[in-house]
């Protein structure tokens, strides 16, 4: 039986992708800090909702890259929609990477 591929593996796994390739990539927090007085998770109010996981710059431009990570099934919120629109609205460039063969094939 395979075990399921989390998130954050994936994550991970497009990060070290990107480093390798030489381009500048930072993951972004958008789960929240544990708070153990009240015992739950609090969003940063200044992160937007729908953030990407990791925010890339495009070699040579500096010109902003949002890559969301997703797993095989997994589907973007309405909010992570909404963001991507609004981020190419601005020029940026935004993809949803389920492994790093996507980003492979997007020409990184």
């Amino acid at each position: 039986m395979e075990l399921p591929i989390k998130e954050t593996q994936i994550v991970n796994a497009c990060l070290d992708y990107l480093h390798l390739k030489g381009y500048w990539a930072k993951r972004f927090n958008t789960v929240g800090i544990f708070n153990t007085k009240v015992g739950c998770y609090m969003l940063n109010p200044n992160t937007p909702k729908g953030m990407s996981d990791i925010l890339c710059l495009e070699k040579g431009t500096g010109r902003a890259i949002f890559v969301e990570c997703k797993r095989k099934n997994s589907r973007q919120s309405p909010n992570q929609i909404e963001f991507e629109s609004d981020v190419i609205k601005q020029g940026a460039r935004y993809f949803v990477a389920r492994s790093i063969e996507d980003l492979v094939k997007l020409g990184f």
